[in-house]
């Protein structure tokens, strides 16, 4: 989320997002944005060439371990196409994050709302904050908070 400065920003904070073994010590400021986290991943997945081990836009459907041969079997689903694709790991590793398949929070009125809707796990580049507040809903199982935030400009 580019330019959010708010309270709640301890859950962006850069150290979180790093390897204990590839640890960064030059990040730009102690909440790093979107984009430098997802540079410090490219940076750590060129240093390692395991890119040629990932497979984008699949989905995992199933993950087994099996005792017998000491590996993973998975199975996973080509988003494009649909078709299973079944293989065999000696490592297994999703990099889903917790915010793959978001949703939006169920508050009453949230549908009939006029303005522009922008959810952090689905953030819009183009938004453009021309008001100095806007709203920020915080949902978790248990409480559901709304919390002012300032954009910076």
């Amino acid at each position: 989320m580019p330019n959010l400065q708010t309270t709640f920003t301890k859950h962006l904070i850069a150290h979180s997002y790093q390897l204990s073994f590839e640890s960064n010590v030059e990040w730009s400021q102690f909440y790093a944005g979107g984009p430098e986290i997802l540079e410090y991943w490219r940076k750590v997945a060129d240093k390692y060439n395991v890119r040629r081990f990932m497979k984008f836009g699949h989905k995992c459907i199933e993950a087994r371990w099996n005792e017998e041969t000491s590996k993973w079997h998975v199975k996973l689903q080509r988003l494009e196409t649909g078709e299973i694709i079944e293989d065999v790991a000696d490592v297994f590793m999703t990099g889903i994050g917790a915010l793959n398949e978001w949703r939006w929070p169920d508050i009453k009125g949230l549908k009939g709302f006029k303005g522009q809707l922008v959810h952090s796990a689905n953030w819009d580049m183009s938004f453009d904050a021309k008001v100095s507040f806007c709203a920020m809903a915080v949902e978790s199982d248990m409480l559901l908070t709304i919390n002012r935030i300032r954009m910076s400009r």
